[in-house]
């Protein structure tokens, strides 16, 4: 399951670029491209991608962080600023 905080979700409704970007993100995070982790975060994401952090940067230089938490029976991946961490 994909959830957005509301910050984001806003600036999703708002601007389609900003939402692709978002649309991108995702699919990179899915794909294990992490995007701009230092690369010890690299080695424990591939460990365990159920407890993963992502980190992505627009062309505008916004900033969007990508949380994925093992809930059990489901992978919940949050889509957030840095700033709502």
């Amino acid at each position: 399951m994909i959830v957005m905080t509301q910050a984001v979700n806003a600036q999703v409704a708002e601007d389609a670029e900003f939402a692709q970007f978002v649309l991108n993100a995702i699919k990179k995070f899915n794909s294990k491209n992490w995007g701009n982790v230092q690369s010890d975060s690299i080695e424990l994401n591939n460990t365990d991608p159920k407890s993963a952090l992502g980190i992505y940067k627009n062309s505008k230089g916004e900033n969007i962080w990508i949380k994925s938490d093992d809930c059990g029976n489901h992978c919940v991946q949050t889509v957030m600023y840095p700033s709502e961490y």
